[in-house]
């Protein structure tokens, strides 16, 4: 059929990676709840984690074998929000998360507009990371670019580990065309959480269709597919992608 013929492959993926971008944006603030609270570490134990295709890496490594625990240095390091700060960051995301229930966008502004007031009340004490990663997928929902770049690069620069924020910031730039500034955002996401998911799935699209490096495309899918079964999510899209790079690789 002509959608799937080699020729439409990108342009048919560039939509779905679109509409999946919306759902991840969605997804990932409801994740980023979850970092509000102080859950313990994800630490992964070496012996829960053998990967599992026997495809080796560009590293050497071979999949079946077990790999090092994976430890998120966010969560290690994040400074908690007060009770004040966790309010402020939950309404926005009860606008964001509720947009298709008839929500308008409209309502961000106030929400946005106290954590402003917020920061600029409280600038002499640490404000967390997360307040700032909050206030960036705000603006992002508003469609003000701009601003929500500069507040997740604000986040960033209070702990270099935040890897949602290392996320949006990879997208916005993806979207910029500005491939390596959105490369250098996706290893340092991956690099804070070796076990973010969506960071091999993004990273990956990145090298595939924008980049044409395809044999790291390969070596993130597959990492991306290993990820999806040990959380026992189904991997049908992925093994796709993942044979279109072997054949494009010869491997």
């Amino acid at each position: 059929m002509l959608i799937f013929s080699r020729g439409t492959r990108f342009v048919w993926t560039l939509l779905l990676f679109g509409a999946l971008s919306a759902c991840t944006a969605v997804n990932q603030s409801f994740e980023a709840l979850k970092e509000l609270t102080n859950l313990g570490d994800d630490v992964i134990e070496a012996n829960q984690v053998t990967d599992v295709t026997s495809t080796p890496v560009k590293e050497g490594v071979a999949f079946d074998q077990p790999r090092p625990v994976a430890i998120n240095q966010f969560k290690r390091s994040k400074q908690a929000l007060t009770n004040q700060q966790q309010s402020l960051v939950s309404n926005v995301y009860d606008v964001t998360s509720n947009q298709h229930q008839g929500n308008s966008v409209t309502q961000l502004k106030p929400s946005l507009d106290a954590i402003e007031a917020h920061i600029s009340s409280n600038a002499s004490l640490p404000i967390p990371s997360m307040l700032f990663l909050a206030l960036g997928d705000g603006y992002l929902a508003l469609q003000q670019t701009e601003n929500a770049m500069s507040a997740w690069q604000q986040s960033v620069r209070l702990n270099k580990h935040n890897y949602f924020a290392h996320d949006r910031l990879a997208q916005a730039f993806r979207q910029q065309g500005d491939f390596a500034a959105a490369e250098q955002h996706y290893n340092e996401a991956i690099s804070a959480w070796p076990d973010f998911i969506s960071g091999y799935r993004n990273r990956g699209i990145l090298y595939d269709l924008y980049m044409g490096d395809k044999s790291r495309a390969l070596n993130d899918y597959q990492h991306y597919k290993q990820l999806l079964t040990l959380a026992g999510d189904p991997t049908r899209e992925v093994d796709r992608w993942i044979k279109e790079m072997q054949r494009a690789t010869n491997l």
